[in-house]
């Protein structure tokens, strides 16, 4: 029987507030003051609340809460073991009480928040769509003197407990009640030094007392599931440069329940040397924890111990048939007839532990043919069609084909069975500008399959001289291909229109795409900049468009998802993505993209991974605005940065895996060092097991 997760992140969150009478009669509002957040009216229609003797009862979809005067109970409706957490003291470090923690009887201070009266402080539980945050608000500074803040409470819970690096899980029979760690941060966005320890029978929060003196306050614990940017990768010895590890890509496996994040990099094992890039891969658990190998190494282009040979740009896709991956790159491997400088695609089938299956590394691309380096492809990205059993590879090149020439870039595409074998021959799929005119180009492709019309559709973006369109207007362009690999339905359609048309100076770039099968349609991001709504000429921002499988256009034209920095202002940009993917189970989608904002303590020039949740039709945003989930170096820190973030659904608990490259200052880590990091996501939720739709669609957003 498939085990249910019910999770339960502790957010010991530290917010101080100014003081608030929590029971003075409510001045009156207009209707307008009254209307709320889409956000907000889903937790209010998912958690009725009743008041149950001298507490209350929340009766969630997934869980049942009651907030007695003795504590919290939480009860999943899908088996998972019963956990309570009772609040026991709150101390200093010296062991001097602060706040009476006996039973005290909640109160629902307004729709959705039950607190706790502690005296110097509030115990509160704020209910949301997916999750119930608890937080401690703090009226006024605590007389802790410097000393440590000590937040203790009992847990009472029957499943077995067992720790990792994401944090502690309780588990049962038929589910399990996991607590994560915890990571506090004050209002200026400085990290402020903190720690749980666990036990089966008790949490024991530290929060450093000396850093609380100087803190902007509110202090907030992070509510993001697992721990804050974790890192997987380590190539080269740590605080040494000159190893690094970039462009990461990440797939899901549905059968195991596990993610397999690939990357290119140079490393010391095995006789490699600096700058010798290869293809490397690590197996992670649904939960973030490495499995296997560690940086286990995939390409071995030009053999061992040559810098000469380089390996780039991988990409991978799960086999859900047979339970295998296949992992695809760009390299200058001199075999097959292949000389130095001539960049071509080649892939590797791989079992689930990372293991070579049916030979070695195959070469995918032919462009330009054998031994000229003036012709490369660059960039494939894969997917896989279990209707058929194969694999389309996509990926940019210039070819001698129909008519090109050295320097014109179109989109190419292979069919390759799961096995390994090609099928038929390299597709040409663009013809941006024609044939024969290398100042028209295509870029960067993105593939995904259509399950219900047995389509694939390829997206990338280039400048084209059909529709008024001229050199350099850079736009984001599809095409539908059937299993058969023939184009079918508009030839090169385009999908974004930046700037208008005829206008060179705005762009769209970078494009990725979903398919969501629910709703049957597709959803394709790109970054760019556009001149409509207040924006400003190179003021790039991350931008959608829905559309049917007959290429109808669904919602709003080019949609913005992104507000980094405000409008009006090119300082902050999207610098690197977005990437998106779909949540089958949740019918939500997670964006994803590397820039920089102005909020948070947040500066220009500081580069960090965001995301941004979507319900199913796009209508809304789910969670936090442009969330931010990294923090490479700490809050105002431009010398440490992250790039090209990934991401991958999670087909069993509705969460979504994020990886990226990046440098940071944690452990012995030093600047310009690039490794690869990870945070797991859901919606930014608390107490979460993710089990159904995020649609807010049928919700009022008006509190009556």
């Amino acid at each position: 029987m498939t085990r249910r997760a019910f999770t339960v992140v502790l957010t010991a969150t530290m917010t101080v507030l100014a003081a608030i009478p929590a029971f003075a009669d409510p001045a009156p509002t207009s209707v307008d003051q009254r209307r709320i957040s889409a956000d907000r009216a889903a937790a209010l229609a998912v958690n009725p609340v009743t008041e149950v003797g001298a507490g209350y009862r929340v009766v969630h979809p997934r869980r049942q809460v009651d907030l007695t005067p003795d504590g919290i109970r939480v009860v999943g409706q899908r088996g998972a073991p019963e956990w309570r957490w009772t609040l026991e003291t709150i101390a200093s470090s010296t062991g001097r009480r602060l706040a009476e923690t006996g039973p005290v009887g909640p109160i629902e201070v307004e729709r959705g928040l039950i607190r706790y009266d502690r005296c110097l402080l509030y115990e509160d539980y704020r209910l949301k769509q997916n999750s119930v945050e608890q937080l401690l608000v703090i009226p006024e500074p605590l007389p802790l003197g410097g000393e440590d803040l000590i937040v203790t409470g009992t847990v009472s819970c029957d499943g077995e407990l067992s720790g990792d690096r994401q944090g502690w899980t309780w588990r049962g029979d038929r589910g399990e009640v996991t607590l994560g760690r915890v990571t506090v941060i004050d209002a200026d966005g400085s990290t402020i030094p903190a720690r749980l320890e666990v036990t089966a029978t008790s949490t024991r929060l530290v929060v450093d007392g000396s850093a609380l003196l100087t803190a902007a306050y509110p202090v907030v614990v992070d509510p993001e599931i697992g721990s804050n940017d974790y890192r997987i990768s380590d190539l080269g010895p740590d605080g040494d440069p000159d190893y690094d590890a970039f462009e990461a890509a990440v797939a899901y496996n549905s059968v195991n329940n596990t993610y397999l994040v690939v990357w290119a990099g140079d490393d010391t094992p095995g006789g490699l040397v600096d700058e010798e890039y290869e293809i490397f891969g690590q197996v992670l658990d649904a939960n973030g924890n490495q499995l296997g190998y560690n940086d286990f190494r995939i390409s071995y282009a030009g053999g061992t111990g040559s810098f000469v040979t380089r390996t780039l740009r991988p990409d991978v896709a799960f086999n859900s048939t047979y339970n295998e991956f296949l992992v695809v790159w760009s390299a200058d491997n001199p075999e097959d007839g292949c000389v130095d400088n001539e960049f071509e695609i080649w892939g590797q089938v791989i079992d689930p532990y990372i293991f070579p299956l049916y030979g070695g590394n195959f070469r995918i691309s032919f462009n330009g043919g054998s031994g000229d380096a003036a012709f490369g492809a660059d960039h494939p990205a894969v997917v896989f069609n279990p209707d058929a059993d194969e694999y389309l590879v996509a990926w940019y090149a210039d070819d001698t084909v129909q008519g090109m020439v050295n320097n014109e870039c179109e989109i190419f595409a292979q069919r390759v069975s799961s096995t390994g074998t090609l099928v038929g021959s390299n597709l040409r799929i663009s013809d941006m500008g024609g044939s024969g005119d290398p100042l028209y180009n295509a870029y960067r492709p993105d593939v995904v399959y259509d399950s219900r019309n047995f389509e694939y559709l390829i997206v990338w973006y280039g400048d084209d001289n059909t529709g008024g369109l001229v050199d350099d207007e850079r736009e984001i362009f599809g095409q539908l291909i059937t299993w058969q690999g023939v184009g079918t339905g508009p030839n090169d359609f385009r999908i974004s229109d930046m700037g208008g048309t005829g206008d060179p100076a705005y762009d769209a770039l970078h494009p990725s795409a979903a398919y969501n099968p629910l709703r049957n349609e597709y959803l394709v991001v790109w970054q760019g900049d556009d001149n409509v709504g207040g924006l400003v000429e190179d003021e790039f921002e991350v931008f959608s468009q829905r559309f049917t499988p007959d290429l109808v256009g669904l919602g709003p034209n080019d949609l913005r998802l992104s507000d980094v920095g405000g409008l009006g202002d090119p300082n902050y940009d999207v610098l690197s993505g977005p990437e998106v993917a779909y949540s089958p189970i949740l019918d939500q989608y997670m964006v994803v993209w590397c820039g920089e904002d102005n909020v948070g303590g947040l500066v220009d020039g500081e580069h960090e991974i965001f995301a941004q949740m979507l319900n199913g039709d796009v209508s809304d945003g789910i969670g936090p605005n442009d969330e931010r989930i990294s923090d490479a170096g700490g809050i105002g820190v431009t010398t440490f940065t992250t790039y090209e973030p990934v991401v991958a659904a999670n087909t069993w608990n509705g969460q979504f895996m994020v990886a990226w490259n990046g440098t940071d200052n944690e452990g012995s880590l030093v600047q310009g060092e690039n490794e690869i990091f990870i945070q797991r996501m859901d919606g930014m939720a608390v107490f979460v097991d993710g089990f159904e739709s995020g649609n807010t669609s049928s919700w009022s957003s008006t509190l009556r």
